[in-house]
């Protein structure tokens, strides 16, 4: 019955597009991940959107025919934004969502995380601008290369004003022509077009259906769809998201409607924790081994090892950053082992702190559900789940934008009434991680040092 058709789910994140056919119960038949490191036009600073093709298709190349496809549905990275001339090319490289570019002048009362992207694209490059004939987001994009239709996936009526809407665009000064209508999650976009079948080896008019923003996907996909579940993005970047019954006003956490009706999430970001282990590993020669070995021998070393320690920034604010990070009581005894130790304790730190902030905000987290690459680490899953004093779910799915997708395809398909429903049956949890408590204790003591010792450093507020 599943082997004969499968679902198409994509993923575009910030350092690699991932994709799987999966069945209708959730099972994946075959994955695949493409990284853009390396590739022409994937600089961070000038992103070329033509990279998320050319990955596209060679994630489809690596995939294993497992029946015939029945839909498609992508999520990706944001707020990302991409101009497109009138023959569907890109007017100019893509603005990602991690360099925040404003305008000089900001429409009062403007919620939108888009608009100002592109306020900032017309103000500094008006020739460019003048050629763009619509915007679209990340996912959009590739959507848009699928079907040939212009869309926004918005993952429900109250998200639409963090996107886009008529007042906001009028205020910006924008004609309406520049922003697609916002397709609700699971909407069907198009049928996959005649070129895009020949460009990508795809079977022609493949229903393609509206997926939404990778970290809102990630949260259907992990099964966090009831209040008090909580889910750990943790890629490139990491965010806790919990799922509440209000919105909570804190300046230290981003409080955005869920998509299933009614609920919210209320996250805590931690902007560079994978690309701080990462610079970790470049700074200690270490990108050749593999990341468990890397990290059992920092397992392996007495919670009291003497260790520099490692301050996530020299800036003060709601987002968690490791701009102009630094070590402290580094001694010329210490070996890469050491440093590793001070910088994924510093990481496990900043995301205990984001716990106990939601704990303070009367958001209680009893257990996170993992999703990302650094789930796929069971010694590392091991430490946070030490540090954090609380146990780990970790999905059959890492990555769960890939589940969210499908959610939302079979609830285009109407297998399904809503995404809480689909969710709730296609998220299977493998494998559950509890802290030791005795390690736990400890590193409760080393975790108030830390703090302590924060405080002495001007500036830097983990």
């Amino acid at each position: 019955m599943y082997a004969s058709r499968s679902h198409l789910a994509v993923d575009i994140g910030t350092s690699s597009l991932k994709a799987a056919l999966l069945d209708e119960r959730g099972t994946p038949l075959s994955s695949s991940k493409v990284s853009f490191a390396g590739m022409p036009g994937a600089d961070l600073a000038d992103w070329d959107p033509l990279v998320w093709e050319t990955a596209f298709r060679k994630a489809l190349s690596l995939l294993e025919p497992r029946g015939r496809i029945s839909s498609i549905c992508v999520s990706g990275n944001g707020p990302s934004l991409v101009p497109l001339q009138d023959d569907g090319s890109p007017a100019a490289p893509a603005m990602l969502w991690l360099q925040r570019r404003v305008p000089a002048l900001v429409p009062p009362e403007s919620p939108s995380y888009f608009l100002p992207a592109a306020g900032w694209f017309r103000e500094t490059h008006p020739d460019l601008f003048g050629k763009t004939t619509v915007f679209v987001t990340c996912p959009g994009y590739l959507s848009y290369r699928l079907t040939g239709l212009p869309s926004a996936a918005c993952p429900g009526r109250e998200f639409a004003r963090f996107m886009w809407d008529a007042r906001q665009v009028s205020a910006w000064g924008f004609k309406d022509a520049l922003f697609p209508e916002l397709l609700s999650t699971g909407s069907r976009i198009g049928g996959v077009s005649p070129g895009a079948a020949a460009a990508f080896g795809l079977p022609e008019g493949i229903p393609v259906y509206a997926g939404g923003p990778d970290y809102m996907m990630a949260v259907i996909g992990s099964g966090a769809v009831r209040p008090g579940l909580s889910c750990d993005r943790a890629g490139t970047s990491e965010g806790i998201n919990y799922c509440s019954r209000r919105a909570v006003d804190s300046a230290a956490l981003r409080t955005l409607p869920h998509a299933v009706p009614g609920l919210y999430t209320v996250a805590g970001i931690l902007s560079s924790t994978g690309r701080v282990f990462e610079w970790f590993r470049r700074i200690t020669n270490q990108t050749s081994r593999e990341y468990d070995d890397i990290l059992k021998e920092i397992y392996a070393l007495p919670l009291d090892a003497g260790a520099p320690r490692f301050f996530p920034s020299r800036h003060r604010g709601p987002i968690w950053d490791f701009n102009q990070g630094i070590f402290a009581g580094l001694q010329p005894e210490h070996t890469h082992v050491e440093l590793g130790k001070g910088v994924v304790e510093a990481i496990a730190f900043g995301i205990l702190n984001v716990v106990e902030t939601l704990n303070r905000e009367d958001c209680p987290v009893s257990s996170l559900r993992g999703t990302g690459g650094q789930y796929r680490n069971l010694t590392w899953n091991r430490m946070k789940a030490d540090i954090l004093g609380i146990p780990l779910e970790i999905p059959r799915v890492i990555d769960a934008e890939l589940i969210g997708n499908l959610s939302a395809a079979l609830v285009g398909e109407g297998l399904y009434s809503d995404l809480a429903e689909a969710a709730e049956n296609l998220v299977q949890i493998e494998a559950l991680i509890e802290p030791d408590p005795g390690r736990h204790s400890r590193y409760q003591e080393l975790y108030r040092d830390y703090r302590t010792a924060c405080n002495l450093i001007p500036g830097t507020d983990p």
